[in-house]
């Protein structure tokens, strides 16, 4: 079983924030079809493609209802298959480096090291994720796509 391709609105070709999503869209789709994917979870990523493909709305409505159902179709083959997008572990962990960098300098007096902190939080962060990402890559756990948050 595929998963099904995102319906082309040519109504909406030159809006360049729909192309953008669109074509995010489409290159996870095509990242999916190469993967050994259950009809289970292709089934619901297919109703979700199908709940976009018969979207009648405004453009701002489907470019935001497309980007949630990128980010959603992540998290399930995340939490189901532990299938990630390149670079997922370094941007998590640069984001809890930064949380937990400051609090390892609060026993220190002056602001000065709170932002020492962030920063080598920072860096312990990307550093691991990054590590973490060549690993998921080399277990064929990464999808050829970039997700940044939105």
């Amino acid at each position: 079983m595929m998963i099904e391709n995102l319906k082309n609105r040519t109504e909406l070709s030159q809006n360049k924030k729909y192309e953008k999503a669109s074509s995010k869209m489409q290159d996870l789709i095509a990242a999916l079809n190469k993967k050994e994917i259950s009809d289970e979870i292709i089934r619901v990523i297919n109703e979700d493609i199908k709940t976009l493909n018969l979207f009648v709305g405004t453009d701002k409505q489907l470019i935001k209802l497309t980007k949630k159902t990128i980010s959603k179709i992540l998290k399930l083959v995340d939490t189901k298959l532990k299938l990630v997008a390149k670079h997922h572990y370094r941007n998590v962990g640069m984001i809890i480096g930064m949380f937990f960098g400051p609090i390892v300098t609060l026993p220190f007096d002056g602001f000065g090291y709170n932002g020492l902190g962030l920063v080598f939080g920072m860096f312990f962060g990307i550093a691991i994720g990054t590590n973490l990402d060549k690993k998921a890559a080399k277990e064929g756990k990464q999808l050829d796509v970039e997700h940044v948050g939105y």
